[in-house]
């Protein structure tokens, strides 16, 4: 069953359910020095994006249980 979870998570990382995550700010949040969320501002996670980066993955549009 390991290989079966494989290939079931690679092929949620090719074809996610959802493209992109949306969540609101509950509270000022310091990302970095420069940078602050403040509260109530929407922040986007896109899934689809980041799953199909060759920055994050090696040949990402390659199906590769193995990975």
């Amino acid at each position: 069953m390991p290989y079966m979870e494989a290939v079931l998570s690679e092929t949620l990382r090719l074809y996610p359910p959802a493209l992109r995550f949306d969540r609101e700010c509950q509270q000022d949040y310091q990302l970095t020095d420069r940078v602050i969320i403040p509260k109530g501002a929407t922040v986007v996670v896109p899934v689809y994006a980041i799953h199909h980066s060759a920055e994050n993955y090696e040949d990402p549009e390659k199906f590769d249980p193995e990975r």
